[in-house]
């Protein structure tokens, strides 16, 4: 006999696990926090390098005249040293960000698949029930 229940549960269920939400949240849970929090920072950092080598290049050549022009009375150290400051800046600034982001991320994928697995345990004791049932019959027919 169907279960009117135990069809909404296996429908919510299913609606789930095809929702592109459902699969990108089952896909974060299966990470641990920390994982996932990290790779996400690894990732933004090497984003921002990239970046940051890319905009000082730009940099560089718009002023290649100037930097021709006084290649020997430059002051490479302070120059280096200007650069590698603001690069730690800007990676600090998107690290913190990036663990922020991703931490949110994880958290709200967590309260989703929370549910989820809620509604799994549920289905399971479904199907306990059924099995003490059947087994109380006459058990399973072959």
């Amino acid at each position: 006999m169907l279960n009117q229940s135990k069809v909404r549960l296996l429908t919510k269920l299913a609606v789930y696990e095809k929702s592109q939400e459902g699969k990108k949240n089952i896909a974060i849970r299966k990470n641990f926090k920390g994982d996932f929090v990290s790779f996400g920072i690894i990732k933004t950092i090497i984003a921002v390098t990239v970046a940051y080598l890319m905009c000082v290049a730009v940099y560089f050549m718009c002023n290649v005249q100037f930097y021709v022009d006084n290649i020997l009375y430059l002051d490479y150290k302070t120059l280096f040293f200007t650069i590698g400051k603001y690069y730690l800046l800007v990676v600090i600034a998107f690290g913190l960000i990036s663990f922020l982001y991703y931490t949110y991320v994880f958290e709200v994928a967590k309260k989703d698949t929370d549910k989820y697995i809620l509604r799994l345990r549920k289905l399971e004791k479904y199907y306990e029930r059924e099995d003490e049932i059947r087994k109380r019959v006459g058990g399973y027919k072959k």
